[in-house]
């Protein structure tokens, strides 16, 4: 079979020279090949279909940044994208005539280098403050969002014709609120503020946080809407609402920016309005902070940008960050332009630490969320907001904020439960011949109802944990394309075995490359110089209570040493987490002198543990002390305006460690005076709103019908549903463990 041959050349030679490439398709759109033009032609092979089934386009041969967004299989809509010339070819006996390249195209094909640069952070909330800190190492997919017009002939019918519908009435519906909320970037202006006038862009700025994010805030949805939208002019409302198809995909076309917005809120629209290519990836450095060049074409449009995130998580990259691309696309991104990408995924944790010159050892945190320094360390009686008030010791318990678990500063009401790690950090100077190993041991010091066991244990007493720990590194690599990739692997600390000693966990230095890890230099490894220094199954322990955990440190022999400098042990600063200070005289072991001078063998950290569940039930009402019903129907026959009902639920924890929210909701009525009586919400330790709660964790309250039946009294009846929920206290250091929780519904009708 004979090679076909295209012969490619320009009108006028170029200034500068330009090497071609030619893309061979079908008439369907089906890529063949791709051969770049030498001698003034591209030669293929006979593909074994007619010549006039093919589709030829040419292009610049796309330099190394360009390469992945030709790889694989390109399709017509990339080379009506990138502006590729699709000459006419008149078929002779075979050979293929065509004319030459018009002047234009090589205006067109100037490649404009584009900075890209942004950060990615999250933000902690830390004591009570919301702190950003950049997310290092993190992945950032940096993505072209294609022109509608590419593929708007593609569209179903029946998604056009609803386009009228959301002109005239742009109401969002509720549960595409709830689902979909709009998210408005603060302080950040993000992707939204980015719709402003331009040659192509709407005349006014989104304003969507009048909207929110929760149904109860909207009362008056399209108002809002109105407010937030771009006002359309009633020529272009009158011909959206033609009828007329192919007028309806022309208008989309012709004024995508405009309509745009309210396009956004409407995620039915979204699968098929929006689409991108991938341009490049990149990754965050110790800040947070990214920078990437991409490339677009001179005479084409001008790139909008949409970015999605991962992060290295238990072992792989996980997405962290990929919102819907309507409202986070960087409409027409002016080149340079810094970009803040928000990250609030519970996953992400707070790592990047800085390295802390001179030796210290820094004892952080139970997970990432709880300072060590706020951690009642000593008896501490408090009162629950009962009443009467209960009042319990608080020893080994946090007042620490967790995901899931809002706390006052101050009210140390949560226990620990579940798998706990313990985040330390090693300053420059070590390790060092004096301090090489590290290890965690554990005593139990209370029972679960914090009866004293052994409040003042020997080293004897305490018996050494030994979960293995390993310390993730990133490590760079580059693929056969010559691009830089980031990948993890695992050092292991230990248990390793010294001298004598057995368990024993290395400390490890500022960087991997370092002895006694030796990781070589040119895979450029990094780490975060936080560590985690002890890892605890709590379920494993002999039962709940309160446990004395204690650090040993070693030297480079395995020799225990009992006489370190006090500042050598450090923990957070108490009001804004760092830098580090010296530890607390009730967190240092075998404690030698006073001030500076004194010495220290180790520190100790107290933890009260609970893994208990919650128990929650809701009772039958009963009239005048008995239960009228005898099945579980729920009506009851209240019979006069003086009946006697009362109200019983069951809200309990074995050590009273745990919340309630208990609930009656009339119907579908809103009753505030009778919400007002009936709900209650606390600690289970004791009465709350009224209810009177018995030593098994029953709570009762009598009420009189009226009181229930509150804005329907006039008709004498209503239906009822009770709603209880009673929530453990306890936390992992990251979340609370909403495991251990009980819930119960139930409902009731009264009538006379």
């Amino acid at each position: 079979m004979a090679n076909l041959s295209i012969p490619v050349s320009f009108d006028s030679q170029p200034d500068e020279s330009i090497q071609l490439s030619v893309y061979a398709f079908t008439r369907s759109g089906k890529f063949m090949e791709k051969q770049e033009v030498k001698s003034q032609k591209a030669t293929f092979k006979d593909f074994g279909i007619p010549t006039q089934d093919l589709r030829f386009f040419v292009l610049p041969t796309p330099t190394t940044e360009l390469k992945s967004r030709l790889s694989g299989s390109p399709s017509l809509q990339d080379m009506q994208r990138l502006q590729a010339y699709e000459p006419i070819i008149q078929w002779e006996k075979g050979l293929a005539n065509t004319l030459p390249i018009p002047d234009k195209f090589p205006l067109l094909w100037r490649w404009v280098i584009c900075r890209v640069s942004g950060r990615v952070v999250k933000r902690f909330n830390i004591l009570g403050f919301n702190q950003d800190r950049g997310i290092c190492r993190a992945r950032v997919h940096i993505c072209e969002v294609d022109r509608i017009r590419f593929w708007i002939d593609r569209i179903p019918d029946y998604v056009i014709k609803r386009i009228p519908d959301i002109i005239e009435k742009p109401r969002i519906p509720i549960h595409d609120i709830i689902r979909y909320p709009i998210p408005i970037p603060n302080p950040d202006p993000g992707p939204i503020k980015n719709i402003t006038h331009s040659n192509r862009l709407a005349k006014t700025p989104i304003k969507l946080a009048a909207l929110g994010k929760s149904a109860q805030a909207l009362k008056s949805e399209d108002a809002i809407l109105q407010q937030a939208l771009p006002e359309l002019s009633p020529s272009l409302k009158a011909q959206l609402s033609s009828g007329n198809i192919q007028q309806t995909r022309n208008l989309i076309v012709n004024n995508f920016p405009l309509l745009h917005p309210y396009f956004c809120a409407h995620p039915f629209f979204w699968p098929f309005f929006y689409r991108y290519d991938e341009l490049t990836t990149e990754y965050t450095d110790m800040n947070g902070r990214f920078d990437a060049k991409i490339t677009y074409l001179a005479g084409g449009d001008i790139p909008d940008l949409y970015f999605w995130v991962e992060y290295f998580l238990n072992g792989s990259w996980t997405t962290v960050y990929r919102p819907s691309i309507p409202c986070h696309t960087y409409w027409d991104y002016r080149c340079g332009t810094e970009v803040t990408i928000r990250v609030d995924d519970d996953r992400v944790r707070w790592e990047c630490s800085e390295v802390i010159p001179g030796e210290l050892i820094w004892l952080k945190s139970v997970g990432h969320g709880v300072s060590v320094s706020h951690i009642r360390q000593d008896n501490y009686n408090q009162s629950s907001n009962n009443n009467p008030a209960v009042i319990t010791n608080r020893i080994g318990m946090t007042d620490a904020s967790v995901a899931n678990g809002p706390t006052a500063p101050g009210d140390f009401k949560r226990p620990f439960g579940g798998q706990l790690y313990l985040m330390m950090q090693f300053s420059s100077g070590l390790p060092n011949s004096q301090a090489s190993y590290f290890r965690w041991k554990y005593c139990k010091t209370h029972s679960a109802t914090l009866e004293p066991i052994n409040l003042s244990p020997n080293d004897g007493d305490f018996t050494p944990i030994s979960s293995p720990i390993s310390k993730q590194y990133s490590y760079e690599y580059k693929d056969i394309f010559l691009v830089k990739h980031l990948a993890y692997d695992y050092v292991h600390l230990g248990p390793v075995n010294k001298g004598s000693e057995s368990g024993l966990y290395i400390i490890p230095p500022v960087n991997p490359s370092m002895a006694p890890f030796n990781i070589p230099i040119i895979k450029n490894p990094n780490w975060d110089q936080n560590t985690v220094g002890m890892i605890v199954d709590t379920n494993s322990l002999p039962g709940d209570g309160v446990y004395q955990f204690r650090l040993e440190v070693f030297n480079s022999n395995g020799d225990l040493i009992g006489n370190y400098s006090r500042s050598l042990f450090q923990v957070p600063e108490p009001s804004a987490f760092s830098p580090s200070v010296l530890a607390p005289d009730n967190m240092l072991t075998n404690l030698t002198g006073s001030g500076l001078g004194a010495t220290a063998s180790g520190m100790k950290l107290s933890l009260r543990i609970d893994n208990q569940r919650c128990e929650a039930e809701i009772y039958k009402i009963k009239k005048n002390g008995s239960e009228v019903t005898t099945d579980c129907c729920g009506f009851i026959n209240y019979g006069n305006a003086a009946a006697n009902l009362t109200v019983g639920f069951t809200a309990a924890h074995p050590h009273d460690l745990a919340e309630f929210d208990f609930s009656i909701t009339k119907g579908t009525c809103n009753d505030p005076g009778m919400s007002l009586q009936v709900n209650a919400a606390g600690d289970v330790a004791g009465n709350v709103n009224n209810y009177i709660r018995n030593g098994s964790g029953k709570y009762v309250k009598n009420f009189f019908p009226p009181t229930l039946l509150g804005i329907c009294s006039s008709g004498g009846k209503a239906a009822f549903a009770e709603n209880l929920g009673v929530y453990a206290l306890a936390i992992d250091g990251n979340s609370r463990l909403s495991g251990y929780d009980a819930h119960d519904v139930a409902a009731f009708a009264l009538e006379p």
